[in-house]
């Protein structure tokens, strides 16, 4: 067939954007070429190819995807508050599963845009009771609320990206989070980012060479490995150069955060005037004392020579000042290795020399010194300070895999007690900073 339309997408006969809109194959007519260049946006998607590909889809007995139909009615944005509402319920709660009534409401609310889907948050929050009713899941009102404003927030940062390499806009000046990652088997980042904006937080991710991205995050790049401990010091020393932040949080990026952890964390700092840091996540052991009593929750002091579980610390920003300075942080190599190891099932003492040789790989290559956490308590204990940690616990470990080989987050490395995200935290972790008990 043969025409005298000019038109880029007309190849083998086919109209390209109509055949990709039904996912077959759409020949083109001389009418409907005529139409679609007299539309307001002609050679795109519009009225006229949507409806040739919902006759062809109909033709060939095959389903018509509710976006067809919505795009006849008017244009409707493919992207919004709906389309980023979808996303999060599908990866948080709800099973993906092919819904007319949820693909409606998605496009309705991309037509609203985040304005109006502001003012109508009861409305959404309502469809999102019906659904999970509807589906046999749990509904929790302010786990809901939260994923919703996050949604309208992800939609309005998207259509703000207009400069791609610009920092995007904070809502919360007073916070600097930074979030510092790695190559993983299986990323995290997008789960933690995700959290911590549905907490009204928006971080920055410092990667290792290779790691996994995450779209509209402000990234800073490191062009050669630094390793966990350097990495960590470095992004903290970003915060403080970069920002006026009077709060600067170090997030590793396989943390998942309760929704209500910003507004919690700022209604307890500083539980004392000597705190060196407020820890969102409380590792089993500092739950379980060793006498295996189980230690009350709330904000409790914990008195410890090795601290362990650096996932979410919020740090006065002085303090973190001069813990990066610090002597100990400066001449770091890393943890005293075992002094004895198992070989073939023999279990001997190491050589003085192979002590000295794993010092001597730390310091010819940094990328290798690790155990950050433990830093981190020697250099407070030299300090004074004092660390606090939240039970139940905000954050949640979910790595299966450590990027350094540590395993995974199983046994010690998880909480124990683990915050219902379904609940405020106020009705779940009573604020009482007088607790002081040893590990």
């Amino acid at each position: 067939m043969t025409t005298t339309i000019s038109c880029e997408h007309i190849q083998n006969g086919l109209c390209r954007i109509s055949t990709e809109l039904a996912v077959i194959e759409v020949p083109i007519a001389i009418d409907a070429c005529m139409a679609c260049q007299q539309q307001p946006n002609p050679r795109a998607r519009n009225h006229v190819t949507c409806s040739k590909a919902i006759y062809e889809l109909r033709k060939a007995n095959l389903p018509v995807p509710h976006e067809l139909f919505s795009d006849i009615k008017g244009h409707v944005p493919n992207d919004g508050p709906g389309t980023e509402l979808g996303k999060l319920i599908s990866w948080l709660w709800w099973p993906r599963k092919k819904c007319g009534r949820c693909a409606s409401r998605i496009v309705k609310m991309n037509k609203w845009g985040p304005a109006t889907c502001r003012k109508r948050r009861w409305l959404i929050l309502a469809w999102l009771r019906q659904s999970a009713e509807k589906h046999g899941l749990p509904f929790s009102a302010f786990a809901a609320g939260a994923l919703v404003d996050l949604a309208i927030s992800n939609s309005e940062r998207k259509s703000r990206k207009a400069i791609i390499h610009r920092m995007p806009a904070r809502n919360d000046e007073r916070w600097a989070v930074a979030i510092t990652t790695a190559p993983r088997k299986e990323p995290t980042l997008e789960a933690c980012v995700d959290s911590l904006r549905m907490c009204g937080w928006e971080p920055i991710a410092f990667a290792e060479p290779g790691s996994d991205t995450v779209d509209n995050v402000f990234t800073v790049w490191n062009d050669r490995k630094k390793g966990t401990w350097h990495n960590w010091r470095d992004s903290a020393q970003w915060c403080i150069d970069n920002t006026a932040a009077e709060w600067i949080m170090t997030v590793q990026d396989d943390s998942l955060f309760h929704p209500d952890s910003k507004r919690f964390a700022e209604a307890v700092m500083w539980p004392s005037e000597d705190a060196g840091f407020v820890s969102l996540y409380t590792p089993k052991h500092y739950t379980i004392r060793l006498d295996n009593t189980i230690r009350p929750p709330g904000v409790n002091r914990i008195v410890t020579k090795s601290l362990w579980g650096a996932c979410a610390l919020i740090w006065p920003r002085e303090v973190l000042k001069c813990v990066i300075n610090h002597p100990v942080a400066t001449g770091w190599r890393g943890a005293s290795p075992k002094k004895t190891i198992t070989v073939d099932g023999v279990r001997r003492r190491r050589s003085r020399s192979e002590l000295e040789s794993i010092y001597k790989k730390r310091r010819d290559d940094p990328s290798t010194v690790v155990n950050s956490d433990t830093a981190i308590g020697k250099i407070l204990n030299a300090m004074d300070r004092t660390m606090w940690f939240v039970d139940p616990s905000p954050v949640q470990h979910i790595a299966r895999f450590s990027s350094i080989g540590h395993g995974g987050n199983d046994g010690r490395r998880n909480a124990w007690r683990i915050a219902d995200h379904g609940e405020p935290l106020c009705k779940q972790v009573p604020v009482k900073t007088k607790c002081e008990c040893r590990v």
